[in-house]
């Protein structure tokens, strides 16, 4: 029988931290148990957010416990709704110890044994066409995923970049693949897998076109349009996503279900299963209700590298202080296949793609100023002088926007921290006539469209050059901020 943890049964609201703004939701409380957690905020249906909120709304009200794994992929969502529900039950002045004693009760967990010829972990880009393409060979296929809906980096990409896709025939601009592989080198500082950059760039083109056939819809759009601007007048290599690395993914998905692939989103894998020879034969996966015995002939592990993992990242690359932009990577697959005998194999670098906020400093701007911190990105788009946290200016300017290039240099600095130094008078020209008036980044394309999704927005050439000549205010942001250790006014 329940104990009860409360004398103030009713609906009490509370809020938490998220990644990038407050969260806010409302709880139900009955005398003896949690009875739902309602959002109070809205977001877009299926959306990540709103698979993370019901998903974790529904752990809480299962587990009668704020004391639950976050969703992965989503953590600091996560988070916040725990923070969020814990200070509405403080107000229902719920008795926590009871609370847990109850949570205690419900916890079960089943068992299930599926058999299929290719198990595949990880349902990224990679992982995804591992699988459909099994399946379209007629292998019967388990995909699984630990996250509760696409995600990876190539949800958050801008598309693919190839050198003699059938569009760049059509429109005959393929590209050198030795000028490719050399511009690859070059990016990477030569730490790069040559031989697997050449087999990539060599397969690139089919690639793009199996992925158009199968979906997830590509265009070939010109270099720069991005915000690499050092790449403007290059060769036309990237095809941007037309509909978002998500939806791209998730038509894969579709389709790979469509042809009878088994998919189980919300499963970590654990560990493979092996004979007395050493063969692989399985894998254990995991959910929060139940555990999944994959029989296999095959796995097919895809499931990133480390990059949210702190521990990891500091055995294998050093005190560094950045994390991945893919947090859910946090070493799964490789921890699998080591632990099953396969040989260790770590080159000491990783990729880094552009400078960032703290995921700390965000959560204090977004509590001043709400998501009104963001247009601050745009004020590292110019070669403005940058120093370390000891004011030594330590790389030539003019790659900051080479994101791959200055992404490297600055991850080599102390605690991997820049300052951007702005002057009073650049920021009195942004307010007189927008960012164009420091440099015309995106000129090039008036009357000429271009368009792809990257981190599933938009980047459109006509948005782009509209919002470039928008008179902008930064001065007043910038105070707003100044209690903050992003912004500096001297």
């Amino acid at each position: 029988m329940a104990k009860k943890i409360t004398d103030k049964p009713g609906k009490y609201t509370g809020s938490g931290q998220g990644k990038e703004s407050q969260i806010n939701l409302e709880v139900e409380v009955g005398s003896d148990q949690i009875i739902r957690v309602n959002s109070l905020d809205r977001y877009a249906p299926a959306s990540l957010a709103d698979n993370a909120f019901q998903k974790m709304a529904q752990k809480i009200v299962d587990q009668q416990s704020i004391d639950v794994d976050v969703v992965s992929g989503a953590s600091e969502t996560s988070r916040g709704i725990i923070e969020g529900v814990k200070s509405a039950l403080t107000k229902a002045e719920v008795d926590f110890a009871a609370l847990k004693e109850n949570s205690a009760q419900t916890s079960t967990t089943t068992k299930r044994e599926i058999t299929v010829d290719v198990a595949v972990v990880g349902a990224g880009g990679a992982g995804v066409a591992a699988a459909l393409a099994a399946r379209q060979h007629g292998v019967s296929v388990a995909l699984l995923e630990k996250t509760i809906s696409p995600l990876g980096a190539s949800t958050f990409a801008g598309g693919m970049f190839a050198g003699d896709s059938q569009q760049q025939k059509e429109q005959d601009q393929v590209v050198s693949k030795k000028w490719l592989y050399n511009e690859y080198m070059d990016a990477s500082q030569g730490y790069m897998n040559s031989i697997l950059v050449r087999r990539i760039i060599d397969e690139s083109g089919k690639t793009v076109d199996w992925l158009n056939e199968n979906g997830a819809i590509m265009k070939l759009v010109d270099a720069g349009t991005g915000g690499s601007f050092d790449h403007i007048g290059m060769p036309a290599t990237l095809h941007g996503y037309q509909e978002g690395g998500t939806k791209a993914i998730t038509k894969l998905i579709e389709k790979f279900k469509a042809l009878g692939g088994q998919m189980y989103f919300g499963f970590a894998g654990q560990r493979l299963l092996q004979d007395d020879q050493g063969q692989v034969i399985g894998l254990i996966a995991q959910s929060d209700e139940q555990e999944l015995q994959v029989n296999t002939k095959k796995v097919i592990i895809a499931t990133g590298g480390f990059g949210g993992n702190a521990e990891m990242r500091k055995e294998y690359l050093g005190d560094v202080s950045t994390q991945g932009q893919v947090l859910q990577n946090t070493g799964d697959g490789l921890n699998m296949a080591w632990a099953a005998g396969t040989a260790r194999h770590i080159n000491g670098s990783t990729h880094y793609f552009w400078q960032t906020f703290s995921n700390e400093d965000i959560g204090k701007m977004a509590k001043l100023v709400g998501p009104g911190w963001m247009p601050l990105n745009a004020l590292a788009d110019f070669p403005n002088l940058r120093v370390n946290n000891r004011g030594q200016r330590y790389a030539s300017e003019t790659h900051a926007l080479d994101f791959a290039v200055h992404g490297a240099e600055l991850s080599e600095q102390p605690q991997q921290t820049e300052f951007v130094i702005l002057d009073q008078a650049m920021l009195d020209k942004i307010k007189a006539g927008g960012t164009v008036a420091i440099e015309d980044h995106y000129g090039k394309w008036k009357n000429k469209r271009e368009f792809y999704m990257e981190f599933n927005f938009p980047t459109d050439t006509d948005e782009s050059i509209k919002r470039e000549h928008e008179k902008t205010d930064f001065t007043t942001l910038l105070n707003q901020l100044s209690s903050t250790n992003v912004v500096f006014i001297g």
